[in-house]
């Protein structure tokens, strides 16, 4: 049981970091033909990298549970490698 919630916190911090790769290039591409919302453009970008942040953050904080319910290192367990 304890060990698939961190499972489930991996694969979404995985989407996360997919989401905030995609959108800086759907971001830049929009900014190209919509000058003047480049101020906004930007602040979205910067909330997006916020987020995938604190994605990491929580992805730290499930792998230092699973440390110390079962003594594994997520980084380490084949249980949660993800495809890239």
């Amino acid at each position: 049981m304890i060990v698939q919630l961190p499972k489930q916190v991996f694969e979404l911090d995985h989407k996360i970091d997919i989401i905030n790769h995609k959108a800086t290039d759907i971001i830049a591409d929009y900014m190209k033909e919509n000058l003047e919302e480049i101020k906004p453009c930007l602040a979205l970008i910067s909330t997006i990298r916020k987020l995938e942040r604190v994605g990491d953050l929580n992805l730290n904080i499930a792998e230092e549970i699973v440390f110390y319910v079962d003594a594994k290192v997520m980084k380490h367990s084949k249980e949660f490698k993800l495809k890239k």
